[in-house]
């Protein structure tokens, strides 16, 4: 039996550089389909914010 479903329908996504651009873009479109995103970028920041606006 295995321990997690083969294929769930919402998976959790790591998104690098997500403080800007295609990286936020996705953090967003992932995050608007409902799947759980992990940010992650070098300017801080910016990264805070866009978790900010996703949480709301």
């Amino acid at each position: 039996m295995p321990r997690f479903e083969p294929h769930p329908p919402v998976r959790p996504a790591l998104i690098a550089g997500a403080s800007s651009g295609i990286g936020a873009a996705t953090a967003v479109a992932l995050a608007e389909l409902g799947h759980p995103v992990a940010l992650g970028a070098r300017r801080v920041e910016l990264c805070e914010e866009l978790a900010g606006k996703i949480r709301a």
